[in-house]
């Protein structure tokens, strides 16, 4: 059946329980879910992998990734049922070394996720939930890390209007520069100029800069010699499981990333 006439239904008794069968309509299942790492690299210095992000997949056509899904749990009002499924694959599977685990807004309002900690754990935010989710929502994110140790990363910052000084407010001990951004660095645009105002923003509130969506040599050796710290995308490698490793791309602390 083609993935515009299927419906899909989020299980709540067993995190998600065996479909069910109806002509258009079935439970979205364990088995349907996965979770994948892409490895976050060191631009800075000569650490090569830093730690990773975990990504979640479906194994549907029709909710290919995180955006797909949660957007389904929240037509349904079950986003809490479906973050903790993929928190606990998460957690089970994760590599050593640190981990960015990407929070849903209603995740806040989740008692076990204050159980969910580990060394060197990273809590990311999208830029965007920071302008609809008021005062309330920055003091839970802002207990939430203090309770777990976590450290805080705000995403997508550059995409679409996003408050820098709600941003600064948070203090953060990242923000990542989103993939448009990136993806106009070197270009003729006003990719440069940005990227570098996000980076003197990053060292005035003593936050850690993420490139996201590296794809090419002349992306990456931009955002490094604009002084970007960290970085991930498909340059480095694949969101793969398990984690992937730089594999012949040997790093280097000096010029550019690959060894051929």
């Amino acid at each position: 059946m083609s993935p515009r006439t299927q419906s899909y239904e989020l299980d709540t008794r067993s995190v998600f329980s065996r479909p069910r069968p109806r002509s258009n309509h079935r439970r979205l299942v364990a088995s349907d879910l996965d979770v994948v790492f892409q490895p976050v690299v060191d631009l800075a210095g000569n650490a090569g992998i830093i730690g990773y992000e975990a990504l979640a997949r479906s194994r549907l056509r029709a909710l290919p990734d995180a955006e797909s899904l949660f957007a389904m749990a929240e037509a349904e009002g079950k986003v809490l049922p479906l973050a903790a499924a993929l928190r606990r694959m998460v957690f089970a599977r994760a590599p050593a070394g640190a981990l960015f685990v990407n929070l849903h807004p209603a995740e806040l309002n989740d008692p076990s996720l204050l159980a969910q900690t580990r060394p060197s754990l990273w809590f990311e935010v999208s830029a965007r939930h920071l302008t609809t989710g008021g005062v309330s929502f920055a003091r839970r994110l802002a207990e939430l890390c203090a309770r777990t140790s976590a450290r805080l990363v705000i995403d997508q910052v550059g995409a679409g209007p996003v408050d820098l000084l709600e941003v600064a407010s948070l203090q953060p001990d990242a923000i990542k520069i989103d993939r448009r951004l990136v993806a106009e660095l070197g270009q003729r645009g006003t990719g440069d100029l940005l990227v570098r105002q996000l980076v003197e923003l990053g060292q005035e509130i003593d936050a850690r800069t993420i490139a996201v969506g590296v794809e090419t040599d002349a992306q990456h050796v931009r955002a490094r010699s604009i002084g970007v710290e960290l970085a991930q995308g498909h340059y480095y490698a694949k969101p793969a499981f398990p984690a992937p490793t730089l594999g012949r791309w040997a790093w280097r602390g000096q010029g550019r990333g690959r060894s051929d």
